[in-house]
């Protein structure tokens, strides 16, 4: 809190790695707050889940109460997300089209009533994103536009991180007046941040997207005819490029295909971007817009002259051209040079110096803080197992059979639920098939292509479950990363190997482009590595959520005792390495001895102390 509010009156920002659990939103939130009071300054708190959403909400309720601030809050989300209309389960481009059109055009009744006088009314409550939507579609009125018109009077605005970190910024930030220069910007589990950059600045596309568009525009041969060379490039590049490999591609590609179709039009522009446009304000049928869209996204973002870039085709899960955002600080860096101050907060920022580098935070006011966890070392039992490994060289049945037995025998020593992170769905499946029936009869396993419905299911179940559930997820995923199994619902979580990313020609394209950008021996370590050993981190704090949670974190594979993999994990996540995780799972929990459970292996000849628990 003092960090904070140091932070807030200076005009820097700090990237806070801190514990899950010990009150960060609490913490960041109440000096924010008295900033806004005392100063006027206004906090736009930024998360991606719509769970962190209510506790920033249910935060900011008790501290109004408890302080007695008029506090004003705007809680929005995704305008799709937030539409009452039948028409907003259509794709999203389709429903971004048909909400534009539907607005300029008064067709939507939602979008024509003035929302003034309810904002007037509801200002005063804090209301949680879903409670103003009921209040907004109550009154018949378009529950986004009510959001945002709030926002341009709230002390406090909780919106997703595409309001701040993407080209929507320049729309939503000026409709709630949010200037960078005076605001504090709060950035939660900012460790996906990078990622979500990423995503949002690249796109594929397929020769079977571009047929479909141009069966769309069958009657409009002048928007054909370009479109027909795209995909004979597509065509020509997939072809050229083996089965199963990858290339890099130029970025002239798309549009020297293009250009000779473009020259021989006489009714409209000649080049690449003046097409684009044209094509984009087409009156297009719904069941034409989501193939036409995608095309003209690819198109727009392949002709981004932006030098952390990486454009290429592949063969691997589909063929496809890709155009990826190597560097997210192409988009961040510009934001959190002309924000006052700002505070990314997460349980896994470390280390500070490489999110720092990546976003691209000013240097000269930005400071870097770890917080130790308040909670009992003693509570978590934290191991390394060797004899397993899902090196791709050493996988096969033999190895998915060992670690079958190594899981098998964990489960039956841990008193209560445990959740199991893989590398990929695929060894999750390989690996799932040699549990002992018992364990195999308890699983609950993520699927690749769930719902949001169907994980929370999942979630539900293990949090309510009377008797052991062994959850199946891969690291990095939704169950991962994004539920928080509070109560101690979790006895253990184990990770089978490492969640190292695989070797792709975009991965090291973007270790170079690292290298040359930010120095020796920091392309692995940025674009491969630490990724990767935070995702570990990030599935173990799934378990230990308050000082009274107790329980065990395992890591399945040999490379865990390697000093450049010890060596990079952050202050506290300390372990032991075991040939056998059982007796000291015993031990841990007080289990009795059971004839029949301990036939793994022998004890790794560790000192006494090396299967003792161990702060995390």
């Amino acid at each position: 809190m003092a960090d904070v509010g140091s932070a807030i009156l200076e005009g820097r920002h700090v990237i806070a790695n801190a514990p899950t659990g010990i009150g960060k939103t609490a913490a960041v939130l109440a000096p924010a707050v008295r900033s806004t009071a005392s100063e006027g300054r206004r906090v736009l708190f930024l998360t991606s889940k719509q769970s962190h959403h209510r506790i920033a909400i249910e935060t900011l309720r008790a501290i109004r109460e408890r302080s007695g601030i008029p506090l004003t809050v705007a809680d929005i989300i995704g305008k799709q997300s937030m539409c009452p209309r039948p028409e907003a389960r259509l794709p999203g481009p389709v429903f971004s089209r048909f909400c534009a059109r539907a607005a300029s055009s008064g067709r939507c009744a939602f979008h024509r009533n003035d929302p003034a006088p309810t904002v007037s009314r509801i200002a005063p409550m804090a209301l949680h994103v879903h409670e103003l939507v009921e209040e907004a579609v109550g009154a018949g009125l378009c529950p986004h536009r009510t959001a945002l018109l709030l926002g341009a009077s709230a002390d406090v605005v909780i919106c997703d991180y595409n309001y701040a970190f993407s080209d929507l910024s320049a729309v939503v930030l000026p409709a709630m007046a949010v200037d960078p220069g005076s605001v504090t910007l709060v950035v939660d589990e900012a460790h996906n941040l990078p990622g979500r950059i990423i995503d949002g600045m690249s796109t594929s596309l397929t020769e079977l997207t571009v047929l479909e568009a141009l069966h769309h525009l069958r009657t409009r041969p002048q928007y054909m005819r370009p479109l027909d060379a795209l995909r004979g490039w597509l065509a020509e590049v997939i072809g050229s490029t083996s089965p199963g490999g990858e290339a890099l591609l130029e970025i002239e590609g798309p549009a020297e295909a293009m250009s000779s179709a473009l020259r021989e039009r006489l009714d409209g522009p000649s080049d690449v971007g003046g097409f684009l446009a044209e094509l984009q304000e087409l009156p297009l049928p719904t069941d034409a817009t989501l193939a036409i869209d995608r095309t003209l996204r690819f198109l727009g973002l392949w002709r981004e002259e932006r030098p952390g870039m990486v454009r290429y085709v592949t063969r691997r899960d589909g063929d496809r051209a890709v155009v990826e955002l190597m560097d997210p600080s192409e988009v961040a860096g510009p934001v959190l040079q002309a924000t006052r101050c700002a505070i990314l907060m997460s349980g896994t920022m470390h280390p500070q110096a490489m999110y720092s580098e990546v976003l691209g935070m000013p240097r000269d006011r930005t400071d870097a803080r770890d917080y130790p966890s308040p909670f009992p070392p003693s509570n978590t039992l934290v191991m390394s197992v060797t004899g397993l490994t899902t090196r791709y060289v050493d996988r096969g049945e033999e190895m998915y059979g060992r670690y079958g037995r190594s899981l098998s025998a964990i489960a039956r020593s841990v008193p209560g639920s445990m959740a199991v992170y893989f590398p990929s769905y695929d060894l999750m499946d390989a690996i799932a098939r040699t549990l002992d029936e018992s364990v195999r009869s308890s699983t609950a396993a993520e699927m690749p292509g769930m719902s949001k419905e169907e994980r929370e299911g999942l979630f539900e179940d293990i949090l309510s479950a009377e008797r052991q559930r062994v959850l199946l997820g891969v690291a990095g995923g939704p169950l991962a990363e994004g539920m928080d199994f509070s109560g101690n619902a979790l006895k253990a979580v184990v990770i089978v190997g490492l969640p190292l990313p695989p070797r792709t020609i975009a991965i090291e394209a973007k270790e170079r482009y690292f290298e040359g950008r930010f120095g020796e021996g920091k392309g692995r370590l940025y674009a491969y590595l630490l990724p990767a050993l935070n995702r570990v981190v990030q599935a173990a704090g799934r378990m230990i959520r308050s000082e009274s949670d107790r329980g065990a974190v395992l890591l399945l594979d040999d490379r865990y005792r390697f000093p450049m993999y010890r060596g990079r994990f952050p202050p506290g996540f300390s372990y032991s390495t075991v040939d056998d995780p059982v007796p000291a799972l015993d031990r841990f929990f007080g289990n009795r001895a059971v004839p029949g459970v301990h036939g793994m292996a022998r004890t790794a000849g560790q000192a006494s102390d090396d299967s003792s628990p161990r702060t995390r």
